[in-house]
C-alpha cells in the first residue's frame, strides 16, 4: 500500500534515471533532503511533467508516494510551482549562485533534517536571485554564513579593537591572530562581521571585490570544520570564474 505525502520543496538537482525517468533531489522544511523519482518508460505520460522543476532552487509544492514497508525511493506524483523564477533562469550569473547554493545544501546532507528556518531562508534567497534589481555578488557568502548560523554554528563574540581576528576552529572573534591557516586576519574578520550583521541585505561595498573569493572559501572551511563534512563543491570554481 502506498502512502501519499505532501510538502513544499526546493529543487537541488535533477539526474537521469532508468528509461526516460529522473531522480529529483529536493530540500524540504521538515524532512531535509529527499530523493524523488519521476518514472519514465510506460509511465512517462503519468503524473508530473518535469519542465517546471529542472532548474536549481525552483520552489514547488510536491506530492509523492512511498510503498509502506519497502525501502524504495519515493515516487513523485505531482508538482506545481509555488513561485516561478523566470529572470533567474535566464541569467548565467544568477544560475551560478543558485547552483552553488544547491551544491552546498546537497553536501550538507543529513545535517539538514527538520530545518524549516533554513528552508525559508533558501526560498527568500531564490526570490532575491529572481529580482533583476537585486545585487547578487555577496549572496553566496551571506548564504554560507547564515547556513552556519541556522545549523548552530554562529560565530561567538564580537568584532572590535580588542578582538580584531577570527578563529575558525574555536568559532569566535579573538584578540590575537590564530596560528597557521585556522584564522581570519583583521580585514577578513571585519568583513565577516559586516556580513553577519547584514545577511543577504549586506551591500556589495561591505566586502571588497578582491576579498570575496577568499572569504567565501574561509566560510566554507568554517562549515567544514564544524560539521565534519568534506564539502567538496564543484560549483565553487564556476562561481569564482563568473564573479572574478
Amino acid at each position: 500500500m502506498a502512502v501519499q505525502s505532501y510538502t513544499e520543496a526546493v529543487v537541488l538537482r535533477v539526474r537521469p534515471w532508468g528509461e526516460g525517468g529522473h531522480l529529483v533531489d529536493v530540500f524540504t522544511p521538515d524532512s531535509g533532503i529527499l530523493t524523488l523519482v519521476k518514472r519514465g518508460g510506460r509511465m512517462a505520460n503519468q503524473g508530473v511533467r518535469l519542465p517546471a522543476i529542472v532548474y536549481p532552487l525552483a520552489w514547488l509544492r510536491v506530492n509523492y508516494s512511498v510503498r509502506r514497508g519497502e525501502a524504495t525511493i519515493a515516487t513523485l506524483t505531482d508538482a506545481e510551482p509555488v513561485k516561478s523564477y523566470s529572470r533567474l533562469v535566464q541569467n548565467p550569473a544568477r544560475v551560478a549562485v543558485a547552483l552553488y547554493v544547491a551544491d552546498l545544501l546537497l553536501a550538507l546532507g543529513a545535517t539538514l533534517i527538520a530545518a524549516p528556518e533554513l528552508f525559508d531562508f533558501t526560498t527568500a534567497l531564490g526570490q532575491r536571485l529572481d529580482d533583476e534589481e537585486a545585487k547578487i555578488a555577496l549572496l553566496p557568502l551571506a548564504f554560507t554564513v547564515q547556513t552556519a548560523d541556522y545549523l548552530g554554528y554562529r560565530p561567538a563574540g564580537e568584532y572590535g579593537e580588542e578582538t580584531p581576528y577570527f578563529d575558525l576552529e574555536e568559532g569566535c572573534f579573538c584578540p590575537a591572530r590564530p596560528i597557521g591557516g585556522r584564522g581570519l586576519d583583521a580585514e577578513e574578520a571585519a568583513a565577516l562581521c559586516r556580513v553577519l550583521q547584514g545577511g543577504i541585505d549586506t551591500p556589495a561595498a561591505a566586502v571588497p571585490k578582491q576579498l570575496r573569493p577568499r572569504l567565501l572559501r574561509r566560510a566554507i572551511q568554517y562549515l567544514r570544520v564544524h560539521t565534519g563534512l568534506p564539502l567538496e563543491l564543484k560549483s565553487l570554481g564556476v562561481l569564482e570564474q563568473m564573479f572574478g
